[in-house]
This record gives structure tokens, C-alpha cells and sequence, in this order.
């Protein structure tokens, strides 16, 4: 009787063809994989796609270099690199204090810093504005206390202020991590050669979490080039701001800032990938626990900030919109500052101070526009007493783009009557 021992493999041995294909990735994913990865990539690229048709056949590619164009193209450059480096030093400050050192309370910390996510950069940017405005509640307690607040958020220093508090957790978070599970054997050894904790993070630390750091702030960059919100609300206009004040006057125009933008977004994407893939390969995470730098006579400074942070960037958003809501409530109940205004609660007021409502904009554009038609009339005279009747006039204008079909038609009778006015009441020559 023949028996047959059992197959055994060593840890050295190959894996069997199947196993070794699909370990190494080097065979072919199943095709439904496939087919939905493509779907996908299909329905993500049609924004994309029509951006690029439109601007492309829209013939406005020459704006693109036009100085209308160039101005937002460098107003979003500069709040995008403004917001990304400052959210980058403020994000890797937060990890590191409260995953690398003896900070009080740093457990709670580690929960409260991310929590900023939670607001959308408008709705943070409507906090700031409706907190510092007469009514808000932090304009109300400055007048308590006798100060005559006049601060207000607006322009680049604004829109960097709200989008700085409110996108810096996408660099704490990744950070955090990567700094959380760091190899400790090269902190101590350079600890045990004489390096200062300062030193140590420079030479040491910093280096390591570099990949964490920028792939986070190509993410935050990526974010303010995209916001709409924060900046509209800031009044920094921006080339999102540009291409939605062009989308329907000036559709070459904002294809044209739009297919900008989106070269703009593909190169942060693109920076991204690369810096993540760079990631992936840096040293795998240790077994042992990471060291904890005590602060000493730093804890002070390192908690105050903590809390500065956190509450301009939760607390402080969050008591606004309470007193916005709840608390405006609560007033008009009272007989106070009413929740919501209308034009007459505004004219009521104004009857009240004795004052004056008006408002007056003027509109220079910087090239002339004439309208284009041809008008054509068949008129009957009366050769004895010169009266002239007409029969049909036909007129055609080119109008471009209608958005609104009744202004256009009042502008064409208001032009044909004008031009038969003008027409019957000419001496003959």
C-alpha cells in the first residue's frame, strides 16, 4: 500500500502561480473590477471633459492671458500658499504637543483638534462676520466693556484667517498619526549623543513626518483652490468668485477661468499622489512606545495656545451661530435686536435715527458696447398732405446671450419706436 505524504511548504518556498499573480499584483483584476473602476473614473471626468470642450470650441483661449484673467489666477496662488503653509505649521504644532509631549489634558486635546472639520468654511466665515458685527456677541460684550469694536474680517487677511482655522485638521490628522507610531530608536540615540528635545525634533522627527506634513497641505491647498464660500463671504474674489460672476454674461470667458482652474487642481492632485506615494514608502513604524517630551517651563505657552486655537476655531464659531439662533431668539422675545430684518424693520430704523436711506452704483465697462440690427419698413404716403403710414417694419438684432426674454423685447420695441420717431420727424433732403 502506497501512501502519499502530505505537501508541505516552507516560508522560503515560492507561493503557488495564482497566489504569487495576485500577491505581486502583476496579473489582471477580475473585469467587473475593472469595468466599475472605469464607470467611475468615466463619471468623475465628465465635469472635467466638458470644461475642456467648452473652452477649447468657445474660442476665449486667448483670455487666458489677459490681465482679468492673471489677477485671480494670482489672488488664488497666494491665498492657497498662505493658507497651506500656515495650516501646515499649525497642524504639526498641534500633533506634536499633543502626541509627543507631557501637555495637560492632551487626551482631551487629541479629541478636540480635528473637530474644527465639522464646520464648512462658509459657515465658519458667517460665524466670524455675524460675531464682530453690530448685534453680535462679540461686538455686544466689547460694548459692555467700553471698547468700540470697528474690526472686521474682509479681503486676503480674512479668507485666510476662517480657511487657516478650519483646514488645519487636514494636516493634524495624517501627522499625528504618522508621529504617533515613529520609530523611537533614532530620538534616543540622538538624545543620548547631547541633543536638546528642539534639535531633536528638527533633525529627527521633522524629517520623518515630512511626507505627512506636505501631503496634507497639498490637500489644504487643494481645498482653498476649490472654496467658494470663505471667499464670497470675505469678499476676496478669487478665480472661483471670477468664474461664477462671468457664467452667464461671459460664458467664453468662465470656461475659459474654469479650465484655469481645473489645470491648477490636476497639478495639486498630481503633487499629492506623488508625495503620498513617497509616503508609502517611508520606514515602517516601530514596536516601541514613542518618546514623550517633557515641556517644563513651556507648558504655559503650550496650553494657552491649545486654547486659543480651539476656541477661535470651535468654541467661538459655535457661541456665534448659538447667539445668531437661539440667543437672537431669546432677544426679540425681550423686546430687543430682533432674529431676522426686513426693508421694513431697515426703514423703520432709519425713520427712527432720522436718517437717510440711499444707495447709487455706477458702472463704467471698459470697452464701449453698440448694438448691431438692421430695421426695415414699408410705409404708404399720401403725396397731398405728406402723411406717412406704415404698413410693416421688420427689424432683426443680434442680442447675444438672453437671459432675461422680456428685457430684450422691451429694448427691441423701445428701439423701433425710437427709430420711427426719429425716421418721420427727418426733413427731407
Amino acid at each position: 500500500m502506497n501512501a502519499t505524504a502530505p505537501a508541505t511548504h516552507s516560508a522560503t518556498d515560492p507561493p503557488a502561480a495564482g497566489v504569487a499573480r495576485y500577491r505581486a499584483g502583476t496579473g489582471r483584476p477580475p473585469w467587473q473590477l475593472s469595468g466599475s473602476a472605469v464607470l467611475v473614473a468615466a463619471l468623475f471626468a465628465l465635469p472635467g471633459g466638458y470644461v475642456v470642450w467648452r473652452a477649447l470650441t468657445g474660442g476665449a483661449l486667448h483670455l487666458l492671458v489677459e490681465r482679468r484673467a492673471l489677477e485671480p489666477l494670482w489672488r488664488t496662488v497666494q491665498l492657497a500658499v498662505l493658507v497651506s503653509a500656515s495650516a501646515a505649521v499649525l497642524g504639526t504644532g498641534l500633533a506634536w504637543l499633543t502626541v509627543r509631549t507631557d501637555l495637560p489634558l492632551r487626551r482631551l486635546w487629541r479629541v478636540l483638534a480635528p473637530l474644527p472639520l465639522v464646520y464648512p468654511s462658509f459657515v465658519g466665515a458667517a460665524a466670524f462676520i455675524s460675531g464682530l458685527t453690530p448685534g453680535g456677541i462679540v461686538h455686544d460684550l466689547a460694548g459692555h466693556l467700553g471698547i468700540d469694536l470697528q474690526l472686521r474680517l474682509h479681503g486676503l487677511v480674512g479668507a485666510w484667517l476662517v480657511l487657516t482655522l478650519f483646514t488645519y485638521p487636514y494636516v493634524y490628522l495624517p501627522v499625528a498619526a504618522r508621529l504617533a507610531g515613529l520609530p523611537s530608536s533614532l530620538e534616543e540615540n540622538a538624545r543620548l549623543l547631547g541633543d536638546r528635545p528642539l534639535r531633536v525634533f528638527r533633525r529627527v522627527v521633522l524629517p520623518q513626518a515630512s511626507s505627512s506634513i506636505a501631503a496634507g497641505a497639498l490637500l489644504v491647498f487643494l481645498y482653498t483652490v476649490s472654496d467658494f464660500g470663505a471667499v464670497h463671504l470675505m469678499r476676496f474674489e478669487t478665480l472661483t468668485q471670477t468664474i461664477y460672476r462671468n457664467r452667464l454674461f461671459d460664458q467664453g470667458r468662465a470656461f475659459a477661468l474654469a479650465l484655469l482652474l481645473l489645470a491648477l487642481a490636476l497639478l495639486v492632485v498630481a503633487a499629492e499622489r506623488s508625495v503620498a506615494r513617497r509616503g508609502a514608502r517611508a520606514e515602517a513604524a516601530g514596536g516601541r512606545s514613542t518618546l514623550c517630551v517633557g515641556l517644563g517651563r513651556w507648558t504655559a505657552p503650550a496650553l494657552a495656545g491649545c486654547t486659543l486655537v480651539i476656541g477661535l476655531a470651535l468654541v467661538a464659531p459655535a457661541v456665534s451661530l448659538a447667539d445668531w439662533g437661539l440667543f437672537g431668539w431669546f432677544r426679540q422675545r425681550r423686546g430687543l435686536a430682533a432674529l431676522r430684518l426686513d426693508w421694513g424693520d431697515v426703514a423703520a430704523e432709519a425713520d427712527r435715527r432720522d436718517a437717510t436711506l440711499a444707495a447709487e452704483v455706477d458702472f463704467q465697462p471698459e470697452n464701449a458696447t453698440f448694438p448691431f440690427g438692421v430695421h426695415a419698413s414699408v410705409v404708404e404716403v399720401d403725396a397731398e398732405i405728406g402723411r406717412v403710414t406704415v404698413l410693416r417694419h421688420v427689424c432683426c438684432d443680434d442680442a447675444g446671450v438672453i437671459v432675461n426674454p422680456t428685457v430684450v423685447d422691451g429694448q427691441v420695441h423701445g428701439g423701433v419706436r425710437s427709430w420711427l420717431r426719429g425716421s418721420l420727424r427727418a426733413p427731407a433732403s
